[in-house]
């Protein structure tokens, strides 16, 4: 079925404005993501802090600006300054230089040496690196239709289908209401699209950078969970955490029913098992609406309890 014509954005802008504001609990605490604390199986709490030392020590990724306050330089590859004042590009700046593609080598470059660490940790011969990558997609469309910012794929893929985008980042200059609610829209465009392409798709996670306010939602058909803003100038670790989560966490953490791939021939996660697929299918029941209940119940469907780790409580 060819949806072009589906997604025209004078059409759908409004129609997904208000699907977005009717169906999202926002404001959710990092502390209760279960999603993000998968991260910690991966380096220990105490290895983190360490890393995070080093970075600000003799490796000069980091520098201190006060009590649990830093700054990343020139050597993280995060873009100077990280804190835009304007929107405009300068004149001639090429693509590879745009603040996009700066984002993008900031975030890979962390997350490479995040997986360093991982596999000193593991000491594992059989552990395998994962192979997913940030990639700016600014200036471009996947299959004609939309253009996200970065994209979150396999390396290799060319050209980018819809059935391979991972994950997505929108990235606003500031971290202002009006943007955010902008970048949360184009998210769930976004994520319509990766739905009707990756048909077992359980939820899509997926970020937004409004300035130095880094934020983390997931879709479902259904609707949507938001977390709180995380600075990414204080809140070094779990912002780790968090680049850790998309580049190492198994599929079906990063919202995938792995038979899709057993069935196509694709294979996102050899060593998978079935054993929770049950859990898949009722995860699967997209919730109708989320608003009729306090998130912080038993009352609410189960990806949002997943999300609020109350899930199997």
């Amino acid at each position: 079925m060819d949806m072009r014509g589906m997604f025209h954005q004078n059409d759908t802008e409004t129609l997904v404005n208000e699907e977005v504001s009717q169906f999202h609990i926002k404001d959710l605490p990092w502390e209760d993501n279960l999603l993000i604390r998968q991260a910690d199986g991966f380096i220990p709490s105490s290895s983190r802090k360490q890393m995070i030392d080093w970075w600000a020590g003799k490796q000069g990724i980091l520098e201190h600006q006060g009590t649990g306050k830093y700054e990343w330089t020139a050597k993280s590859k995060a873009p100077q300054p990280l804190q835009r004042t304007t929107w405009v590009e300068l004149p001639k700046t090429n693509t590879n230089e745009t603040y996009e593609a700066r984002v993008t080598k900031f975030f890979n470059q962390a997350s490479e040496k995040i997986t360093n660490l991982t596999i000193e940790f593991k000491n594992d011969k059989a552990y395998i690196e994962p192979r997913r990558r940030w990639k700016v997609f600014d200036r471009e469309q996947i299959e004609k239709m939309r253009n996200p910012d970065i994209i979150l794929v396999d390396p290799g893929v060319e050209p980018v289908k819809w059935v391979d985008v991972i994950s997505t980042i929108e990235v606003k200059w500031n971290d202002q209401p009006d943007l955010f609610q902008k970048a949360i829209g184009q998210l769930a465009n976004i994520a319509t699209l990766v739905f009707h392409h990756q048909e077992d798709c359980q939820w899509f996670p997926c970020l937004s950078l409004c300035g130095t306010s880094l934020h983390m939602s997931v879709f479902t058909c259904g609707g949507s969970l938001h977390m709180v803003p995380l600075d990414l100038h204080k809140d070094v670790v779990r912002f780790t955490k968090v680049m850790d989560y998309f580049r190492q966490a198994k599929p079906k953490w990063l919202g995938y029913d792995c038979r899709t791939f057993m069935v196509t021939g694709q294979c996102w996660d050899p060593g998978a098992q079935p054993e929770a697929m049950d859990t898949y299918d009722h995860i699967g029941k997209f919730f109708i609406s989320t608003g009729a209940f306090h998130p912080h119940t038993h009352h609410c469907n189960l990806l949002t309890q997943l999300m609020l780790g109350l899930y199997g409580k």
